[in-house]
């Protein structure tokens, strides 16, 4: 006797494989969303906007220079020789 499958759907194993694989994913989910509120990541995003506003300052200060060592060629050019 041949047995003829043509019922559509999941078999026992699948549904199992299937529950196991959201309830990881809704752990993992649980532990992402614990690991946003813990101080430890705050302290990081606190070392980050500090990482940022520093690096900010130093390019402001950079362009500053280069500005300057610009405006100073410039203005050389236009001065007058005293002799």
């Amino acid at each position: 006797m041949k047995k003829i499958n043509t019922r559509k759907g999941y078999d026992l194993e699948e549904i199992r494989v299937l529950r196991a694989t959201n309830a990881l994913r809704i752990d993992i989910e649980k532990e992402r969303i614990r690991n946003m509120f813990s101080p430890a990541v705050e302290q990081t995003r606190q070392g980050d906007k500090l990482f940022s506003a520093a690096s900010n300052l130093a390019e402001t200060v950079e362009y500053g220079i280069k500005t300057y060592r610009i405006v100073k060629k410039v203005s050389n050019l236009f001065r007058k020789k005293k002799n």
